[in-house]
C-alpha cells in the first residue's frame, strides 16, 4: 500500500502573521549593542586597592576592568555611558584626605559620694548628659585630649599616664560630615611580671558620629560597677588652608 504524506495548510492570515513576527525578531536582532571602549584613570589620592568595590556595582556584564596597584591605575573596557559613570564616581571619590580635629575626654566615673566643693568647668557641661545614661554620681577629669588628623591615620594617644588609645580616624564615603573611630581600643597600663609594664583592654569598638555631635562610651566591669572610664568623643572639619 502506498504510504500517505500529510499536508498542513497554512491560510493566508495567518502567513501574515508569521511573517510579522519574523520581521519582529529580524529587527531586535539586527540592533547592534553599544560599542565598548578601553578607558585608563589614575588614582591619585586614594589607595587603588579600594577601587574594585567601588566600582564593581557600575560595570556592566560584558564589561570589565583591571587594577594595576604598581603604577596606582585602574583600566576599564565597557560601554561610553558605563566609563562616564565610572569617571564621574571617581572624580567624587579620588579627593585629598580630610583632616579633622579631634576632641577625647576621658572620664572616671564612680559611685563614691563627691568631695565637696563645686564641679569641675569642664565636668558640669556633661553633667545631664551622663546623668541620663549612667548610674555614677561623680566624675573626675583625667584628660582631655586634642588630636588634629587626616582620615585613614592611625592615632594612638597616652591619657592621664596611663590609659592608651588606638583607632583608626575615617570620613564615611560620600558623607565627610560623618567621622568613624574606626577599631577603637582603650588599654589601661598595667604592671606585668618581671616589672614590665602591659596593656590591659577595656574596651573594643567602633564609633561613627556625625560632625560637630558628640558620642560617649563607657568602659566598665558591668552595668553596676561602682566605677567606669567614660570617653566623650567629638570631631570636626579642619577648614583648608
Amino acid at each position: 500500500m502506498p504510504g500517505k504524506w500529510a499536508a498542513a495548510v497554512v491560510h493566508p492570515p495567518v502567513m501574515r502573521k508569521l511573517a510579522c513576527a519574523f520581521a519582529v525578531l529580524f529587527v531586535v536582532a539586527a540592533v547592534p549593542s553599544q560599542a565598548r571602549e578601553v578607558r585608563a584613570f589614575p588614582v591619585r589620592f586614594r589607595p587603588v586597592r579600594e577601587v574594585a568595590a567601588l566600582i564593581e556595582p557600575l560595570i556592566s556584564p560584558d564589561g570589565s576592568f583591571t587594577v594595576q596597584p604598581k603604577f596606582n591605575l585602574i583600566t576599564v573596557q565597557d560601554e561610553p555611558d558605563v566609563l562616564d559613570k565610572v569617571a564621574k564616581l571617581l572624580a567624587e571619590w579620588d579627593v585629598p584626605p580630610l583632616s579633622y580635629r579631634v576632641r577625647i575626654r576621658v572620664l572616671l566615673g564612680t559611685t563614691v559620694p563627691p568631695t565637696p566643693g563645686p564641679p569641675g568647668p569642664l565636668i558640669s557641661g556633661l553633667g545631664a548628659d551622663l546623668s541620663k545614661v549612667f548610674h555614677y554620681t561623680s566624675y573626675q577629669e583625667v584628660e582631655t585630649l586634642q588630636i588634629t588628623a587626616t582620615e585613614g591615620t592611625v592615632v594612638e594617644a597616652l591619657a592621664g599616664g596611663r590609659y592608651h588609645l588606638h583607632f583608626v580616624l575615617r570620613a564615611l564615603p560620600g558623607d565627610p560630615d560623618r567621622v568613624q573611630f574606626a577599631q577603637f581600643e582603650v588599654s589601661r597600663k598595667e604592671q606585668g611580671t618581671a616589672e614590665a609594664e602591659v596593656l590591659r583592654s577595656l574596651l573594643r569598638t567602633t564609633v561613627s558620629l556625625q560632625v560637630g555631635q558628640t558620642a560617649i562610651v563607657a568602659a566598665a566591669r558591668s552595668e553596676a560597677a561602682s566605677q567606669g572610664l567614660i570617653l566623650v568623643l567629638w570631631a570636626a572639619r579642619e577648614t583648608p588652608q
